[in-house]
């Protein structure tokens, strides 16, 4: 199945604003996290000191969640301020 996977913030400095990868059917998010740290080996860094929130389709998901043909999952930093 196909998917696009977007990423902002600090993620999009490393891997630009968007990928399409193909997973088999079935696939969960933490396949994508696999794939895309994979792909871009300074991500799995980043996602280490700074854990990412996923949404898939808009909304928040865990790593066991199972996508779907088409689905987009965006990776964004939390949000820090003071």
């Amino acid at each position: 199945m196909k998917l696009r996977v977007r990423f902002f913030s600090l993620y999009s400095d490393v891997a630009g604003d968007s990928v399409d990868v193909e997973l088999e059917d079935g696939a969960r998010v933490k396949d994508v996290v696999r794939v895309i740290t994979s792909l871009y080996p300074r991500l799995k860094e980043l996602f280490a000191d700074i854990k990412p929130i996923v949404l898939v389709n808009g909304v928040a998901r865990n790593s066991e969640y199972k996508l779907s043909e088409g689905d987009e999952i965006a990776f964004i930093p939390p949000a820090s301020g003071g």
